[in-house]
């Protein structure tokens, strides 16, 4: 099997795991399989650092390039626990948000005021 490019990708699924739940979940992911000739092309699993909550996603098929990816995904937990854990930046997003912030000189503080807005 292979594996998929560190520090990208789980911003990728974090980003889209919000967007559809907006559940507060702090999801750490573990190594994803990615096996060109099983039965399932990507597996994904992860976990919620703070209410333990359990994230699985496939993806069945070969994507063709350049195209959309359809991963099947289930979640099973208890998310009313409060959660006190944030997401840190990691990969290409950090390094263009430090990027932008050097450039506009401004305090990570107001940039995330900023961001917010």
């Amino acid at each position: 099997y292979t594996m998929l490019t560190p520090y990208e990708w789980t911003n990728v699924i974090q980003d889209h795991f919000f967007l559809h739940t907006r559940l507060p979940c702090c999801l750490s992911f573990t190594k994803p399989y990615v096996s060109i000739h099983g039965m399932t092309f990507v597996n994904v699993n992860g976990k919620c650092s703070d209410c333990h909550s359990m994230f699985y996603g496939t993806i069945d098929a070969i994507p063709a390039m350049n195209a959309r990816v359809i991963m099947k995904c289930s979640f099973h937990g208890d998310f009313r626990k409060i959660h006190y854990h944030k997401r840190r930046l990691i990969g290409s997003r950090k390094e263009r948000v430090i990027n932008k912030m050097r450039n506009e000189k401004t305090d990570p503080s107001v940039f995330v005021r900023e961001e917010a807005a």
